[in-house]
């Protein structure tokens, strides 16, 4: 009698069993290591090779198909090529850049990267400068990279319909609440209808997730950006919007909190301008696009269902439409 393995849905793969059959695929220096980082939307491991070390991601089951993981890799060697500071992926053995694993949900693949050497970024002024700058900088260097077909778009469908749908059933007993963010939803896609080009160099390739926390800063004030998963096609003023999205409600609704807020928004805003002057109409486009992130954030959080419902439950949403309510009444 055959014994029927019980279904997962995101298995936490042997650190040691990736050490001995993933790294060995790599010429790194000996010894080398692998330990168990971080879980997340994709799963962290260290990997320590000699004296250097790397980041091995292992890719959730059914989250990025092989051909979205391989553009975002591909994009990734294109950045580093061309000297932005980028977390970027190393060459197998082989010269490929990715691991087929069968893991007990299915399929998933797995990439070994640099490491963004540092520390995560402290966002005072000067440091929001130059993080601004550097996402200026990747966007237009990107304005130079093909579009790639097997990659998404970031847009309002993406941002609004596809996350309220995932919503709906955590507000099935707050239907005004529902209901208020449909409006929003609606009265954002109307606003924002014919407002901005789709083409360079408003609309083309966007981290998708550039909010402060995927890059790290060394002690002679370099910055490298990683976590390049959420990448796609869009308009630009969306990935400024994360940054402004994630700070302003972290900063919170005191008079000192936006104050903070303004001023952490202005430097960022200087050092992307260094870079790439965004148009009067991409300005008022970020402040549109504040609620469709956060929209989009917590449509995200309800879709991995490993997670548990303890990423959507009454607190959380309290918070977010609250802040969701606050910058629709008062910035908008």
């Amino acid at each position: 009698m055959t014994r029927q393995v019980f279904p997962t849905n995101n298995s936490i793969l042997s650190a040691c069993e990736l050490a001995r059959r993933v790294v060995p695929k790599y010429k790194l220096p000996q010894p080398a290591n692998c330990y168990f980082l971080n879980p997340g939307l994709n799963d962290t491991y260290a990997v320590t090779a000699g004296s250097s070390s790397f980041v091995l991601r292992v890719y959730r089951h059914g989250w990025r198909s092989k051909g979205e993981i391989l553009a975002e890799l591909e994009m990734l060697v294109y950045l580093h090529k061309h000297q932005v500071p980028v977390s970027y992926p190393i060459e197998r053995a082989d010269g490929s850049l990715l691991t087929r694993l069968t893991a007990p949900e299915g399929v998933r693949y797995a990439a070994l990267f640099t490491y963004a050497c540092g520390q995560p970024l402290v966002l005072n002024d000067s440091h929001c400068v130059g993080y601004g700058s550097l996402l200026g900088q990747i966007h237009t260097r990107l304005d130079r990279w093909p579009a790639d077909p097997r990659r998404f778009h970031l847009d309002l469908t993406y941002l609004i319909d596809e996350p309220l749908s995932r919503i709906e059933p955590y507000l099935r007993h707050r239907s005004k609440d529902f209901e208020f963010l449909g409006d929003v939803g609606e009265a954002m896609k109307g606003n924002l209808d014919g407002m901005l080009s789709t083409s360079h160099p408003q609309y083309g390739c966007c981290h998708g997730d550039h909010y402060g926390g995927n890059v790290h800063m060394d002690q002679s004030g370099n910055m490298t950006v990683f976590d390049f998963d959420c990448y796609g096609y869009g308009w630009r003023a969306y990935d400024l919007s994360v940054f402004l999205a994630k700070n302003a409600q972290l900063d919170g609704t005191t008079r000192s909190g936006k104050a903070r807020s303004t001023r952490r928004w202005n430097a960022f805003l200087n050092g992307y301008s260094s870079q790439r002057m965004p148009s009067e109409r991409e300005l008022q486009a970020v402040q549109l696009f504040v609620p469709a992130r956060l929209i989009w954030r917590i449509g995200m959080e309800a879709r991995v269902e490993d997670w548990g419902r303890n990423w959507v439950i009454d607190g959380s949403l309290d918070r977010d439409i609250s802040f969701i309510r606050y910058w629709v009444d008062s910035q908008l």
